[in-house]
């Protein structure tokens, strides 16, 4: 049973309920009154006895598989997932980079051209019509690309984004470098 005192995060905003009355705070005003340490690999932040998770987005219901965040070192490949029900007229996915924007349509397999070092495809597998986008190699411009999953006839859309990180690197100082 949740405490009056109880905090608890969604989509990056804070809701703090006590008894029947529901407010939202900003995410600093928490942090600024913070005792414990944070755990950001666990998504969970302490509050003494007390612990508020970080929600991801929750994911729409058309899609059966959503693109998730890809931390690779430098060179390795990566790939990106999206999924609809089998029976779906169509999937977009898109692929942003600094190299270029590429779109795949799904079931037709249809995309523009691309790099050599972009793939796109698409599967039927369980019932599931899948598209995928796979990057052969990544290098430091690839940093921050990101992908777009969504239907023509779906407002919903998802986003995942790619972090290349190299020798020198580790997968922490991701968060706001750009390397070039």
């Amino acid at each position: 049973m949740e405490s009056k005192d109880d905090l608890h995060v969604f989509d990056w905003t804070i809701e703090e309920t006590k008894g029947a009355n529901t407010w939202h705070t900003s995410p600093e005003k928490v942090l600024g009154h913070l005792r414990a340490s944070t755990t950001a690999k666990n998504n969970a932040i302490s509050l003494g006895n007390n612990t508020t998770t970080f929600a991801p987005k929750p994911k729409p219901s058309s899609y059966r598989t959503i693109p998730v965040d890809v931390k690779v070192g430098l060179g390795e490949p990566a790939e990106f997932r999206c999924g609809v029900s089998e029976g779906s007229q169509n999937l977009i996915f898109t692929f942003y980079s600094s190299h270029g924007n590429y779109t795949l349509t799904c079931p037709n397999g249809k995309m523009e051209d691309i790099s050599q070092a972009l793939y796109g495809s698409c599967e039927v597998k369980n019932g599931e019509l899948v598209a995928i986008w796979t990057l052969k190699g990544t290098s430091y411009s690839d940093n921050n690309a990101r992908v777009v999953c969504q239907q023509s006839n779906n407002p919903d859309e998802c986003v995942a984004v790619l972090h290349v990180y190299g020798a020198d690197d580790t997968e922490d100082d991701l968060d706001g470098i750009v390397k070039e």
